[in-house]
């Protein structure tokens, strides 16, 4: 049985904490292509199902926890990169929410979610394309991808005599939210 959206309140729902949810990015250099991911991810979003346009998001990434398999290229990205000692986490905070008016149990949306995000100290508006399905009025899965320019975020882009990183990171999430 489909309950309406409209049958659904404002619900707060908590991101992370189920060992589901990651963050990860994608970037390729002149060898390899690299992909890095944490499970250090939480945040909550505000939603009316009814009413999906009123959503607020927030979220948090400790970016310390980056990994991508190899020790000594994570200790370069944390601490010549990223500066994690500095800057531990990266920070989303929507100010608006647009696309499907709303969504029901079982039904799925695609969103364009616009905010703050901030990244190595350096905050800037940015716009998420989000697929949201509801999965019960109790549990919201969120996936996206989208591309960010590492010189947009004062991060030094690694260019040495045989390695070259591209600018663009391609960044991914898979978030599970539970009612709080």
């Amino acid at each position: 049985m489909i309950v309406p959206a409209i049958a659904l309140a404002a619900t707060l729902f908590s991101i992370g904490n189920d060992g589901k949810s990651w963050v990860g990015f994608h970037l390729e250099d002149t060898i390899e292509e690299i992909d890095a991911d944490t499970k250090k991810v939480s945040g909550t979003i505000d939603a009316d199902p009814a009413n999906l346009a009123a959503a607020s998001v927030n979220l948090t990434v400790d970016t310390a926890s980056l990994d991508s398999g190899m020790k000594m290229r994570d200790d370069d990205m944390r601490d010549t990169y990223l500066e994690t000692k500095k800057y531990p986490t990266a920070t989303f905070k929507s100010t608006a929410v647009t696309g499907a008016a709303s969504v029901a149990p079982g039904q799925s949306a695609d969103l364009k979610v616009a905010g703050d995000l901030t990244l190595h100290g350096v905050t800037r508006r940015i716009v998420v394309p989000v697929h949201l399905t509801l999965e019960s009025p109790k549990r919201a899965h969120v996936t996206s991808k989208f591309t960010i320019r590492m010189t947009d975020y004062n991060v030094t882009v690694p260019q040495k005599l045989v390695l070259s990183v591209a600018n663009e990171v391609d960044v991914k999430f898979d978030l599970f939210a539970n009612v709080k």
